[in-house]
Formats: structure tokens, C-alpha cells, sequence
């Protein structure tokens, strides 16, 4: 690039000097504008499901979900981890470790195998039925309410209603659980 605007040539070096200067600034500007624009594009994303058994679509968006998907993962986790038998339990909550978020699964893996040990050896089944559900989406819990059945060798040995609360995140689109407490209501 040559840049013959002034009589002196350190006066042309520094009109060359600004110029760049100017291209180098517009340049980080622009990328930066770029990185903006970018990440406001991201935030507004969607996922849209149509899964099996939905009637409508389902809308996944920068960590909220659509309240008949989380209704709908919520059943699908309690019966899960709150309907089995020795029979069942094992596959159930392997199936529901691909629920928990990657950071609890060491948590939730050790005390479902704990559970697992106890259903298979004392021959355990539980049944939870559900009465209600409420969505809390500022909070990003769902709490489950119902009748909790347990029965050991095919005798029932407790009825309690009981409340669940399932702590949740949505990252990427996907929708994963990162707490399940329960406290009887009664």
C-alpha cells in the first residue's frame, strides 16, 4: 500500500499508520457486532419436538420448556423411579440415569443402586399414583403430588401421600433433572 499524499515521508508513514489503525479498529468492531448478534441468535433458538403420544409441538428455548413437556417428563420420570418391582427396577432406573444431569449422576447412581439392592433382596414394589402437578417455571421445579404405595411379598405394608419436588434444567434442548426430594404430606 502506498500512500503519497505528503511531501515528507515520515508524514506519509504516519497517514499509513492511521489508516491501518482505522482498518484494524473497524475490523474488531465489527467482529465484535459479529459475537453480539451471534449470541442474541442463540438465546432465541428453539427446539421444536413433536414427540410420540403429543398432540401439539413442544418448544425448547434458552433453558425454558413448554408446560405439557415438563408435565409430560415429569409422569415419565416418577414412573420411572417411583412405579417398580424386582422384576423391573434395574432397567427402569438405568433408563432414568439418562434423565439426570451429567454432574448429579454419580449422586443419583448410588442411591438408586441402593434402592435396587433393597428391592431385589426384601422383593419390594412400589406404586405411586399421581393426584396432581404444578409447574414452577421461575424456580425450574415441578412438584408431583400423590398416593405412595408400598408392598413387600405382595402385602401392603405403607400408604402415604407425598409430595415430590423435581429440580430441572434445559441445556442444549434437552431436559435434564437435577434433584428429586420427597416429604410425605401428611
Amino acid at each position: 500500500m502506498k500512500l503519497d499524499l505528503f511531501v515528507q515521508k515520515s508524514s506519509n508513514l504516519f497517514a499509513r499508520n492511521r489508516l491501518l489503525m482505522v482498518i484494524v479498529t473497524l475490523i474488531g468492531g465489527l467482529t465484535l457486532f459479529n459475537s453480539l448478534m451471534l449470541q442474541a441468535a442463540l438465546n432465541r433458538q428453539a427446539v421444536i419436538l413433536v414427540p410420540p403420544g403429543f398432540k401439539e409441538k413442544v418448544r425448547l428455548t434458552a433453558g425454558t420448556i413448554d408446560e405439557s413437556y415438563a408435565r409430560e417428563m415429569a409422569r415419565y420420570l416418577v414412573d420411572l423411579l417411583l412405579v417398580y418391582n424386582p422384576g423391573t427396577v434395574r432397567k427402569q432406573f438405568e433408563e432414568a440415569l439418562t434423565l439426570i444431569a451429567p454432574e448429579k449422576i454419580s449422586e443419583f447412581q448410588s442411591r438408586l443402586l441402593e434402592t435396587v439392592d433393597t428391592v431385589e433382596l426384601s422383593s419390594v414394589s412400589k406404586v405411586f399414583y399421581t393426584t396432581g402437578m404444578r409447574l414452577r417455571p421461575a424456580d425450574n421445579i415441578i412438584e408431583v403430588t400423590g398416593i405412595e404405595k408400598t408392598f413387600v411379598q405382595d402385602q401392603k405394608t405403607e400408604e402415604k401421600q407425598k409430595l415430590y419436588s423435581i429440580e430441572f434444567s434445559v441445556r442444549g434442548g434437552r431436559f435434564y433433572v437435577t434433584s428429586l426430594s420427597g416429604r410425605d404430606l401428611r
